[in-house]
């Protein structure tokens, strides 16, 4: 999209915000909100076909804005730690390979498949797993991982 696209998307939305707000979604019209964002009728239209796609692309635009600290989560922080480490650990594997590690690689990179579920669940399925991952000697950077993902719980 083009800068002027986006400013006009964004005109819209922004629009369709303040005309929702005040008049309720079946109150409010599509010349309205052409109004308020300052363009005409066919203009809004060349950017969204109905009142019904604006109503979607704001709520969609509004439950991504409320959902962001969720998806920011200290669960979802160490999943993407945990996965950090394992791509390390794949990355040293691979650049080490030889007939005598193949298996255990193969093993490895497969291995992941089987942490599945959340909580108390995941917990259980992803214990045997680290517990492999671990014991790759020389592999240190899931060392500190326990089955919950988190980097903060290290082993004495």
């Amino acid at each position: 999209r083009t800068r002027i696209q986006r400013r006009n998307t964004g005109a819209i939305l922004e629009a369709a915000l303040d005309v929702f707000s005040a008049q309720g979604f079946r109150g409010a019209t599509l010349d309205q909100i052409a109004e308020v964002a300052g363009l005409s009728k066919p203009n809004l239209l060349y950017y969204f076909a109905s009142k019904e796609a604006i109503h979607v692309e704001l709520l969609s635009g509004l439950m991504d804005t409320w959902l962001d600290p969720l998806r920011l989560s200290h669960t979802r922080r160490d999943e993407l730690a945990t996965l950090a480490a394992y791509e390390a650990l794949l990355t040293r594997l691979l650049a080490g390979l030889s007939a005598d590690t193949l298996t255990a690689a193969c093993e490895l990179a497969e291995s992941a498949e089987a942490i599945k579920g959340f909580g108390v669940v995941r917990q259980a399925h992803a214990a045997p797993v680290l517990a492999r991952w671990q014991a790759f000697s020389g592999f240190s950077e899931l060392a500190g991982f326990s089955a919950s993902g988190s980097p903060g719980r290290r082993r004495a």
